[in-house]
Order: structure tokens, then C-alpha cells, then sequence
């Protein structure tokens, strides 16, 4: 928020104000202000209300109200505007201030409607404009909050401004929520903004929650921020959603962190998206949990990503399930994916899937592996597949046949093992590249089916075989053991289906077929012969 606001361009951005204020004399459409659109301030300050009836019945220093901020003003301006007709000088002032821009809705309010239409507007509320734009408020600003065209711009609206400029508010802040300029700052006020500062809260969260301002510290900010602390909360949490701090934590707070621990949520997970405990439980977020179980997500799922249940089911969970099942997605799949129903699906899961197919994925790989589609396609994706063809050498349609790859550091986790497999284990570099997805898989698995079966004497060309390496452990040792011990195996006679038979398959195929006979005797062809068909065994 650093910096201030930009003087916005109405007759030519050099115009002097004197002249500006001339031309305004002629009529308001000759100097109609270039529309300008940042945002929606209307919007943000109407969240803004709610905020503030939320939190009713809490201690706090009320900020002076629009009516106080307009010098000269009395009851009689109340009523301006309740007779039926306006006079055609009033009529004339009411199009001026539309053709301005100012918002109609809250010309109908009769307090604004009142003091614009009995004020000239040319002496005095097309001057007060443009002395705002002076500050950097921004057209679109001023006309969503037209009392700031009625108040005393010199001993309330100035005044003020600098005084937030001195809280270190800045003036494109202000211009985003100029309803600050009708609060009032007395030193209580700059005490209370310094102290907020200490919690962590920045400049921009005091503008999007002003009202904190005028809140006790001492009685009911501090105690509710060590009572959020004591729940779990971080202080770089409590200063990301100030709104916490408006609600009160034994009637809203603490029920909503119990409820959401009924649903199985762990207080962890629920300080990871502190959002909901400002939530209505009984009205959004029970409901909400109901449906998503109806899609198919285990409760554990979802009080494992808590921003399921902040999103609307029906504009944008439903949607994105749907969606992603016209993708090939299946249902399970995507519900052990819960994070892709809170992903934009336009604007990140549809590009990034087309991306994958464009690197030549398969679609089939890609919904089997859905994990893909979470990840950040330009910064993590993408590099990893380049790091993979150029480093090491491993061919395109071995990647794409194996795309969990790309899931996986390349600094930490695939150059590393790379070496390992070549440098320790002796599996040569090829093979690796031909196998790449040796690459992911356990290296304790793989350092012990190499030991067991270079102990037993197998040729390298059998004991890197993708099969054997990754086969369980435990069966190519107990199966090894058995070969050796039993049937007396030479090494040259070994095959992969001996080693990936379940054990009692060896054993039972060996007692049918050399029951009664002298081991000692067969030659070896004749033990490897009465092996064959273990693997067929049936129990």
C-alpha cells in the first residue's frame, strides 16, 4: 500500500484547479469526469456494514458520523427532499450529480439526496470533487460515497485525510475505502492503530476493517486475540482475518470451534483456515458438509481441506465435479482429490490438462494420476520434464508412460536417486532411463532385491529387471532362500517367475513333482524343469 493515489485527469491533467472549478460552472457534462474503475468500493464497504452489525454489542469508541462530518448542517436538511417534486434548481442538480456519476442508490437516501440538491453545485460540490481527486480519490470512489461531496472538505475531509496518511495509510488505501474520511481520528484512535500495528495487522487490513479503530484494545481486542492464540491460532493467522477479532469469541468463536471438532476436524486443520469459525454452522457449513458426503468424500477428506466447506456447493463445487468428470475423471478419483474441486477449473485444471496432453500424457495416465493436475504446470511441471530429457537423458515416451515423475523434485528427490542407482547399486545408466519409474519407487526396496540376488550369484541382466527390483522384498528372499536351500538351484537356471511366485507355490509345485525322488540326483535342468507352472498354482 505503499505510495498514494493518482490524480485523476478531468479538462487535462495540468488544468489548474481555478480553471477546472471555471469550466465546472458551465455545466456539468462539459467536465464529466473520465470514468474510473479499480474496483468496486461500494461493494467491499457494504461487507463492511455487515462487519459491523456482526460484531454489535461489543465495546468500542463509535466513529463520528456522516451527519457530524458536514459543518452548518441542521434538521431541516433531513427533510429536503420528502415532498413529492423537486424544484426544477433541484431537478437541475440531482442530473448534474447522475451525469457526475454519482451512484443513485445512495441518492436515495434522504440525508446524501437532501444536502447535495439544497448545496450549488457548482460552488460547492464540483469543487469538493475535484479537491478529492487533489488526493488521489478516485472518481468511481467519490460517487459511491457522495456524503464525502456534502462534508466540510477543509476542516473534515482534509484534516482527516492527513491524519490516516500519518497512520501510514496510504492514499490508494483511502481512495479503495474512502469511508474512512468520514470516521473520526483523535489521539485514542492513533494509540489503537499503533498498538494493532505491534499484533501484526498491516495498513491495509486496518481500511478493510475500519471499525477496529474504534474498538477498545484494552477490553475487547487484546482479550479476544489471546483467546484466538490460546485455540491455536498463529498470529500470522489472527492478522490475515482480522474479522476474527470483531466477532465475540463466546458467542460465535468458540461454538463455531467446537462444532467443526464435532465433525471430526482437528483444531490444526481448523486454525489452517480460521475463515470458518466466523461462519454460520447450522446454515452453510453443516449443509454443505452433508453434500459433499453425498459426492462421494469421506469425512476424513473433507475436514481435511477445510475450504470445501467455505465454498458454495452449488456455484462452484458441483460445477467443478462435473466438470471434471466430462474429463475422464472418475468420482473416486477425484474424491481422493479433494483439492481440484476448490481449483479454478477454466482458468487452472482445464489449461493445465491440455498442457500435459500437449507434452504427449495420455489421457488415461493423466486421470489415473490426478495429482498432476494440482500441480503448478509452469514452475514445477514443465521444468522437471525439461531437467528429465536433458539431464538425464530419459526418453519422451518413457516420461509420459510414467508421469508420477513428474511429480517428484528433480534437485531433491530424481537427480539424487539417479546417482545412487547407477554409483551404488550398479544398475547400469540405461537401464534406468528405459525404467525411469525406478526413479520413484522405494530405494530401500531396490538396494534389497539387488543384494539378495547378486548374493545368490544372478546375472546383472536378471537382477535389474524392473519386475524383480521392485518386487516385494520379502518374497524374492524367502523365494531365493527356497531355491537355494531346497532345490539347490544353480544361479544360471534362476528365472524372474521363480522369484515372483507366491513361496508356497514354489514349494507345492516342488513336492508334486519331486516327491519321493533323490534331489541329489537330478541334474539341473530336471529341478528347474520341476518348477514350471508354480506361478498357474491355485488355492
Amino acid at each position: 500500500l505503499a505510495g498514494g493515489g493518482r490524480r485523476a485527469a478531468v479538462g487535462g491533467a495540468a488544468m489548474p484547479l481555478a480553471a477546472r472549478m471555471a469550466a465546472a460552472s458551465e455545466g456539468a457534462r462539459s467536465v464529466r469526469p473520465t470514468r474510473l474503475l479499480p474496483r468496486a468500493p461500494g461493494a467491499a464497504m457494504r461487507s463492511s456494514a455487515s462487519r459491523r452489525a456482526s460484531a454489535a454489542g461489543s465495546a468500542r469508541r463509535r466513529p463520528r458520523s456522516a451527519t457530524a462530518a458536514c459543518a452548518g448542517t441542521t434538521s431541516e436538511d433531513h427533510s429536503a427532499t420528502e415532498a413529492s417534486s423537486l424544484t426544477p434548481e433541484q431537478q437541475k442538480r440531482l442530473d448534474k450529480l447522475l451525469d457526475l456519476g454519482v451512484s443513485a442508490r445512495k441518492l436515495e437516501q434522504q440525508d446524501t439526496q437532501g444536502r447535495l440538491l439544497k448545496q450549488s453545485f457548482e460552488h460547492a460540490t464540483m469543487p469538493t470533487f475535484l479537491k478529492l481527486q487533489e488526493l488521489g480519490i478516485s472518481d468511481n470512489a467519490i460517487c459511491s460515497y457522495p456524503d464525502l461531496l456534502w462534508s466540510d472538505f477543509e476542516n473534515n475531509t482534509l484534516p482527516m485525510f492527513r491524519k490516516l496518511r500519518k497512520l501510514g495509510i496510504s492514499a490508494k488505501a483511502i481512495s479503495a475505502y474512502p469511508e474512512l474520511l468520514l470516521y473520526n481520528v483523535d489521539e485514542s484512535t492513533v494509540e489503537t492503530c499503533e498498538r494493532l500495528y505491534t499484533l501484526g495487522l498491516s495498513a491495509r487490513t486496518l481500511c478493510a476493517f475500519p471499525e477496529l479503530l474504534w474498538r477498545s484494545y484494552e477490553d475487547d481486542i487484546l482479550p479476544s486475540y489471546e483467546k484466538l492464540q490460546d485455540l491455536g491460532l498463529t498470529s500470522k493467522a489472527i492478522s490475515s482475518h482480522p474479522r476474527l477479532l470483531m466477532h465475540s469469541f463466546e458467542d460465535v468463536i468458540l461454538p463455531s470451534f467446537e462444532a467443526l471438532s464435532s465433525l471430526g476436524m482437528t483444531p490444526q486443520a481448523i486454525c489452517s483456515f480460521p475463515l470458518l469459525l466466523g461462519a454460520d454452522f447450522d446454515e452453510n457449513i453443516l449443509p454443505t458438509f452433508h453434500k459433499l458426503r453425498g459426492l462421494g468424500l469421506s469425512a476424513r477428506a473433507i475436514c481435511s481441506n477445510p475450504p470445501l466447506l467455505w465454498y458454495s456447493f452449488e456455484d462452484s463445487t458441483l460445477p467443478n465435479f462435473d466438470k471434471l468428470r466430462g474429463l475422464g475423471l472418475s468420482a473416486r478419483a477425484i474424491c481422493a482429490n479433494p483439492r481440484l474441486l476448490g481449483t479454478g477449473f477454466e482458468a487452472k485444471t482445464l489449461g493445465t490438462f491440455e498442457k500435459l496432453e500437449e507434452l504427449g500424457i495420455p489421457k488415461k495416465s493423466i486421470c489415473a494420476k490426478p495429482q498432476l493436475l494440482l500441480s503448478n504446470f509452469e514452475h514445477a511441471t514443465l521444468p522437471t520434464y525439461a531437467k528429465l530429457r536433458a539431464e538425464l537423458r530419459i526418453p519422451e515416451d518413457a516420461i509420459c508412460a510414467h508421469p508420477a515423475l513428474l511429480l517428484a523434485s528433480f534437485e531433491e528427490d530424481l537427480m539424487p536417486r539417479f546417482d545412487r542407482l547407477v554409483d551404488e547399486l550398479g544398475i547400469p545408466a540405461a537401464t534406468v532411463r528405459q525404467q525411469p519409474d525406478l526413479l520413484i519407487r522405494s530405494y530401500e526396496t531396490l538396494e534389497a532385491n539387488v543384494l539378495a540376488m547378486r548374493a545368490y550369484g544372478l546375472p546383472d541382466g536378471l537382477a535389474t529387471k524392473r519386475s524383480l527390483l521392485a518386487a516385494n522384498p520379502d518374497r524374492v528372499a524367502t523365494n531365493l532362500r527356497f531355491l537355494g536351500e531346497v532345490v539347490g538351484l544353480s544361479p544360471e537356471r534362476v528365472n524372474q517367475t521363480m522369484l515372483l511366485c507366491k513361496p508356497w507355490q514354489l514349494e507345492e509345485q516342488w513336492e508334486r513333482n519331486a516327491a519321493g525322488r533323490d534331489a541329489s540326483g537330478m541334474g539341473q535342468a530336471e529341478r528347474a524343469k520341476a518348477l514350471r507352472g508354480a506361478s498357474r498354482l491355485r488355492r
